[in-house]
């Protein structure tokens, strides 16, 4: 501001009308969570007693801060600061945001505060050997998959530094199979690359993750897998000992919002919770509410994924159907892709111009009319589910996932779509422009360790819908699509410590965890 804060930002005539128009989205933006989040008014919060509506009130009030920035996004639309019904162009937006920003969802936003109302569980005094079970689900003993975070009496000692260390763990069944690597929730993704200041690393199994020991809060910071993220963390937690297993599942973890390591809350643990019969929960038994916030994320990679192209040839694109062109030979496949293999060959195979095939039909529909492929001009800058919906006439074609792409158009310059994207092949159709901005490259590290990254300026709203923001990353003579993960969304997690942990596998036949 260049004026006053005490000024009247909600008199007839604002003294800054921006200012003025992000005070109003504010207000209708914590109206719409606070609404959103009343049907839980009354009903059990985390440590038996009931939501109240103080509760929904700090939620909707500590969301808000997370998504000051998105909400400032929002303000420098013109189609809401210009819009001829402004207030209603608000409205729309904040109902909008609630229903999409991940700082504002509601069920997050209130565990948040229901799990700092729990009792605050500092670290032991004397060093032990500890693990927590996080995402776990079990179909049948040849078929399950698990993670959990471990440290042995050694790691729980603080070093030099005073900190202390963890192992993160992710095991695996399948047909009777066992695998277990250390990063990722998908075994294909465990050798993610990251910038972690100095080198360009991956997680392996059994590297040590950091962080300093909870202090009476039950508060952390941490810094996992070498600086992937660093972060606070805060642990409360609920005594379940004696307890029944299956109602623990059903009425403490399942009633939890989101997901962990794949699996939904609604469907932790074992399918069939008779499995479990009347088992309890041994002596010393914790169920752990634990929030984490990320404060700083790296430049990262999946070194699997190279970015391909059919050449310059192909980016031409094609504005009438024909055959011969080198676009529609790749949208045939008569055309092999190959590696991209600089960040400035990327934005010359990706310039935008549209290839246009005859009209298709399939088992799950038709295409539209006319048909245009993007995929030999443009790149992904990753999808939003759910976010579109089946063009009038397509039935099936397409799925309601929208794609968002970007091309490059000269200088520092691109172009940002959103795109239809079809059922058979999830390739990108009928992209529409929703956007401009323009990109940056910068080189982090010296020789042997470089690599360079391209970012992106001015990313449309919708973008925000993504937990990432989209990085390519040059190593070695490839480019690789790239990701740089969110910040300040508070993500609430619900972990077994160690004895109630090993307690559930062992009823179900699954080996003990031994840090």
């Amino acid at each position: 501001l260049t004026l006053s804060p005490l000024a009247n930002f909600g008199g007839p005539t604002p003294p800054d009308l921006q200012a003025a128009l992000f005070a109003r989205l504010v207000v209708q933006t914590q109206k719409a969570l606070v609404a959103a989040l009343a049907p839980r008014l009354g009903q059990p919060d985390l440590g038996g007693t009931s939501v109240t509506q103080a509760d929904i009130d700090k939620a909707a009030s500590d969301a808000m801060r997370s998504a000051l920035p998105a909400l400032a996004e929002v303000i420098a639309d013109p189609a809401v600061s210009g819009a001829a019904n402004v207030q209603a162009a608000l409205v729309a937006a904040a109902l909008d945001m609630v229903a999409t920003q991940p700082a504002l969802d509601p069920a997050e936003s209130l565990s948040v505060v229901l799990a700092a109302k729990l009792a605050e569980l500092p670290d032991a005094t004397t060093p032990v050997a500890s693990a927590v079970l996080r995402g776990f689900s079990f179909t049948d003993a040849n078929n399950w998959s698990l993670r959990f975070m471990a440290a042995s009496a050694l790691d729980n000692t603080p070093d030099s530094n005073g900190l202390v260390h963890f192992y993160d763990v992710h095991k695996q069944n399948t047909a009777g199979v066992i695998s277990s690597w250390g990063f990722g929730t998908l075994e294909s993704r465990k050798g993610d690359v990251h910038w972690n200041g100095n080198v360009w690393k991956a997680c392996n199994l059994f590297d040590r993750s950091s962080q300093s020991p909870r202090d009476a809060q039950g508060r952390s910071a941490y810094d996992y897998c070498d600086g992937w993220e660093k972060g606070i963390s805060t642990r409360t937690g609920i005594d379940i000992a004696g307890q029944s297993m299956a109602s623990v599942i059903t009425n403490r973890i399942r009633t939890q919002a989101g997901e962990d390591n794949g699996v939904a809350y609604a469907n932790w643990g074992p399918t069939d919770l008779g499995l479990l019969g009347n088992a309890t929960f041994p002596a010393g038994a914790q169920l752990f509410i634990q929030t984490s916030t990320a404060t700083e994320t790296a430049f990262a990679f999946d070194a699997t994924n190279p970015v391909t192209t059919f050449g310059t040839s192909a980016a031409a694109g094609s504005a009438v159907i024909d055959s011969t062109q080198a676009c529609s030979r790749g949208f045939v496949g008569a055309l092999n892709p190959f590696n991209v293999g600089t960040l400035e060959q990327l934005t010359t195979v990706n310039t935008g111009n549209v290839c246009r095939v005859g009209p298709q039909s399939d088992v799950s529909g038709t295409s539209l009319d006319p048909n245009l492929w993007w995929g030999a001009s443009s790149v992904s800058l990753g999808s939003v589910e759910g976010a579109t919906t089946r063009p009038p006439g397509t039935a099936n074609f397409f799925t309601t996932t929208l794609n968002l792409r970007v091309a490059f158009t000269g200088g520092s310059g691109v172009t940002y779509y959103s795109c239809y994207v079809r059922t058979n092949g999830a390739s990108s159709r009928n992209c529409t422009v929703i956007g401009t901005g323009s990109y940056a490259i910068q080189t982090p590290g010296v020789p042997p360790q470089v690599g360079r990254v391209m970012t992106f300026n001015n990313l449309p709203l919708i973008a925000q819908r993504l937990s990432f923001s989209r990085v390519f990353v040059e190593r070695d003579g490839v480019v690789y699509f790239g990701y740089r993960n969110a910040l300040n969304v508070a993500r609430t997690t619900t972990r077994l410590n160690l004895p109630a942990a090993n307690a559930l596998l062992g009823t179900l036949g699954i080996a003990d965890i031994v840090p």
